[in-house]
């Protein structure tokens, strides 16, 4: 009987226990949550966050009756310098391939470069020549001979 009595009590004080926390819920439940610096901010943010996003959707809606299959005037701009580079090019390739079967002659500037290289190339064989005969030189022995 006794071990019955200490489950009676046990079994009240946790009802006792469970009856404290749904009264504690239903305290909690009749909080006043007032406005603070924070919430004023999130709210700034979500009220410019939708006002971007209305934007974009009316930007969008009003996209929608766009057409373009229509030329524009950039369009037509943009034609004439294609065709225009086009133009250019043909003219390059035709140039070349006209040039192709030109054959070159001698002229008097050749004829002078001509003289003139001949010129160079027998004052670099003088230099080499003299430096090559100097490399048999001894100055110690002319000197001191």
């Amino acid at each position: 009987m006794a071990d019955m009595m200490f489950f009676m009590k046990k079994n009240k004080e946790k009802e006792a226990e469970k009856a404290k926390e749904r009264q504690q819920k239903a305290e909690l439940k009749n909080v006043l949550i007032t406005t603070t610096a924070e919430t004023e901010i999130r709210k700034q943010q979500f009220t410019r966050d939708q006002a971007s996003k209305a934007v974009s959707r009316d930007t969008k809606k009003n996209l929608k009756d766009v057409n373009m299959a229509v030329a524009a005037f950039e369009t037509e701009i943009r034609k004439e310098q294609h065709q225009r580079e086009k133009e250019a090019k043909e003219k390059a390739r035709k140039t070349i391939k006209d040039n192709a079967d030109v054959v070159i002659t001698g002229t008097a500037e050749t004829e002078i470069r001509k003289q003139q290289f001949d010129r160079d190339q027998g004052a670099k064989a003088v230099s080499r020549e003299t430096k090559d005969s100097l490399k048999e030189v001894n100055m110690a022995k002319a000197v001191f001979g």
